[in-house]
């Protein structure tokens, strides 16, 4: 009669094997973090020859005074290309309302109500610094502000002929203004900026194409 032993299993050659396999495992992750650097190395970052989107909100409107107040804070968005990596030429556009109330006429143009509608287009040249996905940047534009008026002038000073056409002037503009934007993915940042335009700070989102 024949008898059947199972054959005792090599625990030396297990623990090697898991060895070899852990070893394997490091070997794969480590070319894969490289790999993921490398990657990241070479397209994350402010570079030469990509559009940057900008949309933001003003935090600090420069309309604002004691008879002047915000209906709607400025918000703007610009596109801007980086024509070189230190270098960028873009357009901005922005847009608020205001409401302006005295309790008697300042003085016999001005009407002791506004509401105000304000467009503002304008182009922009920037210099930047850059370190990986942070970027300082700083420079000037030139604009044009269009505002619609609509106030509670009464008969009484249309029937003195008063001129109120300067109410609505319409005007070219210039403003410098710097700021810093940083990338949280390949695209996608937010930059922070201050200026001389419709608010003195602006914050907001930028996507990099």
């Amino acid at each position: 009669m024949k008898t059947f032993s199972l054959t005792p299993i090599n625990l030396s050659n297990m623990k090697n094997l898991k060895y070899i396999l852990t070893l394997a495992l490091f070997i794969f992750l480590g070319q894969t973090s490289v790999n993921a650097q490398s990657y990241s190395k070479k397209y994350k970052g402010f570079e030469a020859g990509h559009f940057e989107i900008g949309a933001g909100i003003g935090l600090v409107p420069t309309f604002t005074t004691r008879y002047v107040h915000t209906k709607v804070p400025p918000v703007n968005m610009n596109i801007s290309y980086r024509v070189k990596k230190h270098f960028s030429l873009g357009v901005n556009a922005g847009f608020t309302t205001t409401h302006f109330y005295s309790d008697k006429p300042i003085n016999k143009v001005i009407p002791r109500e506004i509401d105000s509608e304000i467009f503002m287009v304008g182009f922009r040249a920037a210099g930047h610094y850059n370190m990986d996905d942070l970027d300082f940047y700083g420079g000037g534009m030139i604009g044009y502000t269009v505002a619609n008026l609509d106030t509670d002038i009464d008969r009484r000073l249309l029937a003195e002929n008063v001129e109120t056409e300067d109410l609505g002037k319409s005007q070219v503009t210039y403003s410098g203004f710097m700021g810093v934007k940083y990338l949280m993915t390949d695209n996608l940042g937010f930059y922070g900026e201050f200026g001389f335009g419709m608010s003195l700070m602006n914050v907001g989102l930028v996507f990099k194409l």
